[in-house]
């Protein structure tokens, strides 16, 4: 008697187990050909009640979406996230949306969109670094497409929230947004008003982005 018992509760278990992995992996959905190469490329992707919707050709490489959407929201779209980290903790605890055949290099997007929103365009953000921390902890950040494609070339803006229009800030420099990964350049003047975190799962990943002008306004985040 005390052995079917015993043999009945491990069952009860690994069915629990079995249970609760089905159940993470609805929390993300992902194409047959992304999540590729490397080391657990989309381990905890959408986990903890978050979503992650992965497209194809996307998140290549050791942890390139790691952790994405965890909590959160994050859309990847295709051909974009690879190499290392690229895209890991995106969306975490916020909204992270990358357009196609962007975030390509290591640390692309760390972490962007966490605790907040961050919008990448198409062909964006090419680079080491080139948008990392991007987007967090209340801050909004708008990348355009054809945009920030070199090593840091707009990791300065992760202490507030920007826009940086299409075909915008592919170069370091004074007339840039960046001047360095950590000076800001005469660009770095468009910003957004500050964001609470989504309640809601994003639509499908931009196809465009619009211009917007380089006016600089006063941001107030509260408690």
């Amino acid at each position: 008697m005390r052995v079917t018992l015993f043999i009945f509760a491990v069952l009860t278990v690994l069915c629990g187990i079995v249970t609760a992995k089905d159940e993470r992996q609805l929390a993300a959905n992902k194409d047959s050909t992304s999540c590729m190469s490397g080391g657990s490329p989309c381990f905890g992707a959408g986990d903890n009640d978050g979503y992650a919707d992965i497209k194809a050709d996307a998140c290549y490489g050791q942890n390139a979406c790691l952790r994405s959407g965890y909590g959160g929201y994050a859309t990847i779209s295709s051909g974009s996230c690879h190499q290392l980290y690229a895209c890991a903790n995106a969306g975490l605890g916020g909204r992270a949306t990358v357009g196609s055949n962007s975030c390509l290099q290591d640390y692309a997007c760390f972490r962007i969109g966490s605790g907040a929103v961050a919008t990448i365009g198409s062909g964006s953000c090419v680079g080491i670094n080139a948008c990392k921390y991007l987007g967090m902890q209340g801050k909004k950040i708008e990348i355009g497409s054809n945009s920030c494609n070199c090593h840091y070339c707009c990791e300065c803006l992760g202490d507030g929230s920007y826009v940086v229009p299409d075909n915008s800030c592919n170069d370091l420099g004074v007339d840039e947004c960046c001047k360095s990964a950590t000076e800001k350049g005469n660009k770095a003047s468009a910003t957004l008003p500050p964001t609470e975190s989504p309640k809601a799962a994003p639509s499908t990943a931009p196809t465009s982005s619009k211009k917007y002008s380089l006016k600089l306004i006063s941001i107030a985040i509260s408690d």
